[in-house]
């Protein structure tokens, strides 16, 4: 008979691999396996969702999973008349946030935790390199846009580039010593330069993130300061060398990107009402746009979320309880509902984590949501600055998805930032496990 951790183990080591390289395989080498995309992924959900229910223990996922399945059947069923179908569909996408904790919390807590996390680790070391090599191929194949996604595939380069800087920082900050600048940089160069990747597929929020990861590596006191002093030079040199370099391979100009204009009509829009009115022209079909083009009726992030809670109000779950869920995965394993049909103009296209939770339960929905994710990262007291730092900087991340990009849906970016987060805070624990804790050969909680 098979040990459960290593039954547990195995099929959480396919979730994570299946999920990290089935769109690079099947957009560059196996074009066939496209068309598997949809069964694939099912498939994954459902191994994830039977191990996360066999795992599930503690109260606070207990409560986290019962909060959910509430407020989705009260939304989709109770309040939008949604099929059953559309609220077990919809689900899939918070099952990451639902299930992928628990089972990290059993691997990591089982008598075979340190072992877990030390293979794990070095996996991730080679998950580094593999975004290097298949981030390169694409940007030399394609050039700098959104096919960069890495080993994620076509579309993803928003949530390879923070899924990159967060194990980044997580391999780099145990081993860096804040007062001796020189040797933790040498000591730890592999996993620094394996950030360039990120400046190859055109993703802006990359600029923001490598701001907090040069932060997060300086310690402020005396001292630090007068070395901060002497290294400032060095890093506004290295910015802007960097800063060059995405500039040169994206083919964009630098006084129009960093200007206050570009942002404005990259977050909100010049004119949201052309684009409105434009978009729902397409919807309509009174106008016919390339499939190609489908960037030309982008609605802008914030543009969208300013313009969701009239929509909302239109419907019976309003803005508390939105749409119900399954608005968008009718477009893979279904049929669209009629609120996606109607609001297609402002559905599609690049959207905040907040923008998609609140359509479909609204801004309990988003609160909920929030919760999940603290629940998955915050372990109480952080007593090293090496944790602390790292768990800052997850919910740095965690708060620029809530209004930039929906990557929580991704199991796979569950499984970084849930990971990362354990594998920071749970080291005493793995160090010293204590014998009154064991339970069948699992570590229980006090």
């Amino acid at each position: 008979m098979v040990e459960k951790y290593k039954l547990y183990y195995r099929c959480f080591i396919v979730i994570f691999w299946v999920t990290m390289t089935f769109g690079f395989v099947a957009d560059e080498f196996i074009p066939p396996l496209e068309r598997l995309r949809t069964p694939v992924f099912l498939l994954v959900d459902l191994l994830l969702l039977v191990l996360g229910l066999a795992t599930m223990r503690r109260v606070r996922d207990i409560a986290v999973t019962v909060v959910f399945v509430i407020i989705a059947v009260v939304s989709t069923l109770i309040l939008n008349h949604e099929s059953v179908k559309s609220l077990l569909n919809g689900s899939r996408d918070f099952w990451g946030l639902i299930f992928v904790v628990p089972l990290l919390y059993f691997l990591f807590t089982n008598r075979h935790g340190a072992e877990f996390k030390r293979k794990m680790d070095r996996q991730l070391k080679i998950w580094l390199y593999v975004q290097a090599v298949c981030i390169t191929w694409q940007f030399v194949r394609y050039g700098a846009c959104d096919h960069g996604g890495g080993s994620l595939g076509n579309w993803n380069s928003g949530l390879v580039s923070m899924s990159i800087y967060l194990v980044s920082f997580y391999l780099t900050i145990p081993n860096w010593d804040f007062y001796n600048l020189g040797r933790s940089f040498a000591k730890n160069k592999e996993n620094l330069i394996l950030l360039y990747p990120t400046f190859l597929n055109e993703t802006k929020v990359s600029f923001i993130l490598l701001l907090i990861y040069i932060v997060f590596l300086f310690k402020v006191d005396r001292r630090m300061m007068m070395k901060i002093a002497v290294a400032i030079p060095i890093g506004i040199g290295v910015l802007i060398g960097l800063g060059a370099l995405y500039f040169s391979a994206t083919n964009q100009r630098s006084d129009e990107v960093l200007s206050a204009k570009f942002f404005n009509d990259y977050l909100y829009g010049d004119d949201v009402n052309q684009i409105v009115d434009l978009a729902i022209a397409v919807q309509d079909g009174v106008i016919e746009v390339d499939p190609r083009d489908w960037w030309v009726v982008d609605m802008p992030r914030f543009a969208k979320i300013a313009l969701i809670f009239p929509v909302l109000q239109t419907t019976p779950g309003g803005i508390w309880l939105g749409a119900g869920l399954g608005q968008y995965k009718g477009q893979q394993t279904g049929d669209e509902t009629k609120f996606y049909l109607e609001n297609l103009w402002l559905l599609q296209g690049s959207k905040p984590w907040f923008f998609f939770v609140v359509v479909e339960l609204g801004l309990l929905g988003v609160l909920w949501s929030i919760w999940a994710a603290i629940n998955g990262i915050v372990k109480g007291r952080l007593k090293t600055p090496a944790e602390r730092r790292m768990i800052i900087f997850i919910l740095s991340v965690i708060f620029i998805v809530i209004f930039y990009l929906e990557v929580l849906r991704a199991v796979q970016f569950c499984i970084v930032i849930f990971y990362l987060s354990m594998g920071m805070t749970m080291n005493n624990l793995l160090k010293t496990p204590k014998p009154h804790l064991e339970r069948n050969g699992e570590l229980g909680e006090k």
